[in-house]
């Protein structure tokens, strides 16, 4: 027997955990509720379904970003284009579409204060592999601590310590914590754990940022409390760091860049930064090829002339 539109939104279940489904659970039916007008015709509950999905994600993810569980704030121009913008990089442009066409329709007819008429936030996107430079780093590292709110100062000073100081990836970084940071020959390094599974040594210069979350938070995640229940959330967060406007929006892409490209720049081994990179191949030099630079004649000589064996 079908289910009515009525028993699709007061029976879904969303795809997390019980606790959280839980929490945002009544507004997120609410919503959907309120946003199916009963002057205008009913869609399918098929079609219904899938508002819930796509509401309970968005909900999902606006929490876990510290946003107050209001729909005037969540349910927003600037929310919703925050959301599509940064946390559905990987979605194709057809589900991309269907996501913000559904949050919006929801957000029009449910909402009272939001500004319908004006242009949406742009949020830049652009994922290019371009390393910071020496000063832009420095800003990174002082801006970790000057975040609003303590969800970003964590994530953020997780994610420029060991992006800058290991080459992490955002997946990598979501899943490291306190335990597995320790002290080798008088220097700290993180223990990788998953598929790409390796031991790096933590630059020394960015070792401080990492201490000061491993003595904080010992045993939990590194970047929040209970780690993101999905990667895209730590980069949307990242997103909404409070850093100089040109180095808008942070980039776990660019602070592992940066890590690459002082690793090749020095005299180690290319298998090792290979290894440490995490990399099968050689592709990931690529993008980066334009940032390297060779020593001056002089060292070029006496490099060549008696390689390092």
């Amino acid at each position: 027997m079908k289910r009515s539109v009525e028993e699709v939104i007061d029976l879904y279940q969303a795809v997390m955990p019980a606790d959280r489904w839980a929490r945002i659970g009544p507004l997120v039916r609410d919503s959907v509720r309120r946003a199916l007008r009963p002057d205008s015709q009913l869609p399918s509950p098929k079609a219904v379904a899938g508002y819930m999905g796509i509401a309970a994600a968005f909900v999902a993810w606006t929490q876990e970003m510290g946003y107050d569980l209001d729909v005037e704030i969540l349910f927003s121009p600037s929310t919703i284009a925050h959301y599509i913008a940064i946390a559905t990089p990987q979605l194709a442009g057809p589900t991309k579409a269907t996501r913000r066409a559904t949050l919006s329709m929801i957000g029009r007819r449910i909402t009272r204060r939001a500004d319908w008429g004006a242009q949406n936030t742009v949020y830049p996107v652009s994922v290019a592999k371009t390393p910071y430079f020496d000063e832009q780093v420095e800003w990174l590292v002082e801006c970790a601590d000057q975040q609003r709110t303590p969800l970003l100062r964590r994530a953020v000073t997780a994610s420029v310590g060991l992006g800058l100081g290991a080459g992490l990836r955002t997946s990598e970084l979501n899943a490291v914590r306190a335990n597995d940071i320790h002290a080798e020959r008088g220097h700290l390094v993180v223990e990788v754990l998953g598929r790409n599974r390796r031991t790096i040594p933590i630059v020394d210069r960015f070792a401080p940022l990492v201490t000061q979350l491993v003595d904080a938070h010992p045993g939990e995640p590194l970047v929040h409390r209970h780690g993101f229940s999905r990667v895209e959330a730590l980069a949307a967060a990242l997103g909404r760091a409070e850093v100089p406007q040109e180095l808008k929006p942070l980039r776990i892409v660019r602070l592992r860049a940066t890590w690459a490209v002082t690793m090749l720049n020095s005299r180690i081994p290319f298998a090792a930064v290979q290894a440490a990179y995490g990399a099968t191949g050689i592709e990931f030099v690529y993008d980066l090829l334009p940032h390297l630079r060779a020593p001056e004649w002089g060292q070029q000589v006496d490099m060549f002339a008696k390689p390092l064996t």
